[in-house]
């Protein structure tokens, strides 16, 4: 444990009620950290802010050492006009409403970690690895991450280090991609996407909560982070992985026609194509995965 990690800090953070927000909150309360969520309930002991209204609580801010902005749309849903406008606001809006917060505090925060998503870059083939060097997409949710990591980046004027964590698809049973499969698959029913062979970037709940807290007290990193884990697989070797582990069979595919039915362009974007991103920046800076491979995560977060 570092020194930092042995004094107590007070860290603020959005999302902190969502399934990964919660679990990182969790994690810091247990380590002896101060945690205060910036909620739209101003519920006692929250920060409260209304990011529609572009309102915020500055003077809860005050004395913050770290803050982690999670808050957003979800993105698993149909996009019309106005999901696609949700989504963006609730994530760029959102960021330049909170930088400019800090921006105004007497000593702004040491550290300022921002979510993004692997969607930043443009689909890719397995075996194309795409290190955090790598341009970003044209597609929806390429712009709206890029867009997003825009906003977080104007804290780096000012925060001595601001990481924006491009986040693969985050596996537990309590929420989130995996949640919704499981039935399906406890079932018999589940199955490869189209051909299988697109890639399926994925990080355990527990290694993205480990890698915060890396990120806060044991690195002196500052820029993008691929958060996903090394074992990079195919979404057919994703669904076998699955059955294996539910001891179920997984043997009818689902065609791109059907994929497009029941999701629009957002099942196509999130399901058909992939991103094969190699987490550089973690092995670098000398972060240990408790999850490096699928088959014993699975075995583990599923019991």
């Amino acid at each position: 444990m570092t020194e930092e990690e042995n004094q107590s800090w007070k860290i603020a953070i959005t999302g902190g009620t969502g399934m990964i927000g919660s679990a990182v909150r969790k994690s810091l309360e247990k380590a002896g950290h101060e945690v205060r969520v910036i909620s739209r309930s101003g519920d006692e002991g929250t920060i409260l802010w209304q990011p529609d209204e572009g309102k915020i609580d500055e003077d809860a801010l005050t004395g913050t050492d770290a803050v982690i902005h999670l808050a957003g749309e979800p993105i698993a849903q149909r996009w019309t006009g106005e999901v696609r406008e949700r989504i963006y606001s609730s994530r760029v809006r959102s960021t330049r409403l909170l930088v400019r917060a800090l921006r105004d505090l007497p000593t702004p925060p040491k550290v300022f970690l921002s979510a993004s998503g692997i969607n930043f870059y443009p689909p890719t083939p397995m075996g194309a690895q795409l290190d955090e060097s790598a341009g970003e997409g044209t597609d929806f949710l390429s712009r709206v991450c890029h867009h997003w990591e825009g906003e977080a980046r104007k804290a780096e004027e000012f925060i001595p280090r601001v990481c924006r964590l491009r986040t693969a698809v985050v596996l537990s049973p309590e929420g989130g991609a995996l949640a919704k499969l499981l039935p399906i698959f406890k079932s018999g029913v589940g199955g490869r996407i189209g051909s299988g062979e697109q890639p399926f970037p994925w990080i355990s709940l527990e290694d993205y909560t480990r890698i915060c807290l890396h990120l806060i007290f044991q690195s002196s990193y500052s820029g993008a982070v691929n958060l996903v884990a090394p074992d990079a697989v195919t979404n057919e070797e994703f669904v076998k992985t699955l059955a294996d582990a539910l001891d179920r069979p997984a043997v009818l595919p689902v065609p791109k026609v059907m994929v497009r039915m029941a999701f629009g362009e957002m099942g196509i974007s999130t399901l058909y194509e992939g991103v094969d991103a190699a987490p550089a920046v973690l092995q670098a800076d000398s972060f240990e995965f408790r999850h490096p491979k699928l088959g014993p995560a699975l075995a583990e977060i599923l019991g």
